[in-house]
């Protein structure tokens, strides 16, 4: 048996017999159509009757079989057991003599196909002709289905090798990203040096040459009289210079 382009060994299963008791003679064997006896069989109590209407059952089981307490047509009756076990019997005999060779087809037995419907058989024997048709044609769907799967496969591949590529892409970005980063705080670090020597430059050396310009300024122009408002700048710039010089801020908000 093939499933699914899968052969599987099979073993022929037997189940128990099904016997057969007559609605009308409670005999077993037959149905009700080849029955023999014109009388009727009462189930329930073994009587015969004629006419349903006129009989009277008396309800007491009684097998016409074996004579026990129970009906005619039980199936636990030991005489049914018994003729069920020899039908089966019967029935698994004959299938080992169908197996072991016994058993033949004739080609009488099964109508000609017409044109249309009988299969092209290779040269040879028919039954052998017919046996390579049907190989080639499980064959061939073993190998439609492999197609599919080889099919699914490279286009699993083909994602897979999308994603890698992708992956490779995002690694390379992220490497340069952070070699910017790293290029951006050494840039940071050299700005900030630089801002420190200049300020360390215009304190040392610019702040004090002109606070010394604004104090003679100052003292040359004490004896004169001079624009009020100018005179008010130098006053400033002197406290604003000296401050500075101090390690305070160049412009505080008290030195606006």
């Amino acid at each position: 048996m093939v499933i699914n382009y899968l052969q599987y060994d099979c073993q022929e299963y037997l189940g128990q017999a099904q016997v057969l008791i007559c609605s009308n003679c409670c005999g077993i064997g037959h149905f009700k159509k080849q029955c023999k006896q014109i009388e009727t069989t009462c189930k329930v109590c073994g009587e015969k009757f004629s006419d349903i209407k006129q009989h009277h059952c008396s309800a007491i089981n009684k097998c016409i079989h074996c004579g026990g307490e129970h009906r005619s047509n039980d199936p636990r009756c030991k005489i049914v057991k018994e003729y069920r076990s020899d039908l089966t019997k019967k029935l698994l005999q004959h299938s080992e003599n169908v197996h072991n060779g016994r058993f033949s087809l004739s080609a009488s037995q099964f109508p000609s196909l017409g044109a249309a419907q009988r299969p092209v058989v290779p040269c040879g024997d028919s039954s052998k002709g017919y046996g390579m048709m049907s190989k080639t044609t499980d064959n061939t769907r073993m190998d439609t289905k492999l197609d599919e799967i080889n099919n699914r496969l490279v286009m699993i591949m083909s994602t897979c090798f999308t994603m890698m590529m992708r992956n490779v892409e995002l690694e390379k970005y992220m490497k340069e990203k952070e070699v910017k980063q790293e290029q951006l705080i050494r840039d940071v670090a050299s700005v900030q040096m630089d801002v420190k020597v200049h300020s360390m430059e215009l304190k040392h050396r610019v702040v004090p040459v002109l606070l010394d310009i604004c104090k003679f300024i100052k003292t040359l122009n004490s004896d004169r009289t001079l624009d009020a408002e100018f005179m008010t700048s130098v006053d400033k710039g002197i406290v604003i210079l000296s401050k500075y010089c101090k390690n305070e801020s160049l412009f505080s908000p008290d030195s606006v």
